[in-house]
């Protein structure tokens, strides 16, 4: 069986961008992080090789090959109080459906690897309350993807957190 990153380097390796231009808000026109490490532009992918209707996807997927976990990333540049609920759950669904397609592609074997979503937002500071009750539950409805063991785990985190773990972790995921 191939490795899933080895796979996707070599068989859609145009699909690769920074991290900086996946956090992108295009509605606000501002960056959630300012990282230029090259990860995987799942939402770009999902947007040139899947038909129409177009699925929802999250922005990135990384991969610790190590220990054999798949990250599937997506960034709201919006307070968790305002992220709608059945837009993630749709984002996550088709997003695992997108993936077994790729997997499959790849010849590996999805359960070789543990499946965990991040959710990214940006809390302002004045939210700090809600921020941690964001961060210490799962949120978003993704309690039921982790019930029904279609992922090992869900993380609802801010931007500050991530850009922390990210440089903590960033060596080991590709």
């Amino acid at each position: 069986m191939a490795e899933f990153f080895y796979c996707l380097k070599n068989e859609w390796d145009n699909y690769f961008n920074t991290l900086k231009n996946i956090s992108y808000d295009k509605d606000k026109k501002e960056y959630m992080c300012n990282c230029s490490t090259l990860r995987f532009d799942f939402d770009k992918l999902t947007e040139n090789e899947f038909s129409h209707p177009i699925p929802s996807s999250v922005d990135t997927i990384m991969v610790n090959e190590n220990k054999k976990e798949i990250y599937l990333i997506e960034f709201k540049n919006q307070t968790c109080a305002n992220i709608d609920n059945n837009e993630i759950k749709k984002k996550v669904r088709d997003s695992l459906d997108n993936l077994l397609v790729l997997i499959k592609n790849c010849n590996v074997n999805i359960k070789e690897y543990e499946l965990i979503v991040g959710i990214v937002y940006n809390d302002k500071k004045v939210y700090k309350y809600r921020n941690r009750i964001c961060s210490s539950t799962i949120q978003f409805g993704l309690g039921y993807f982790k019930e029904q063991k279609k992922i090992k785990n869900a993380l609802t985190k801010d931007i500050e957190w991530f850009k922390k773990e990210y440089l903590r972790i960033k060596r080991s995921i590709k």
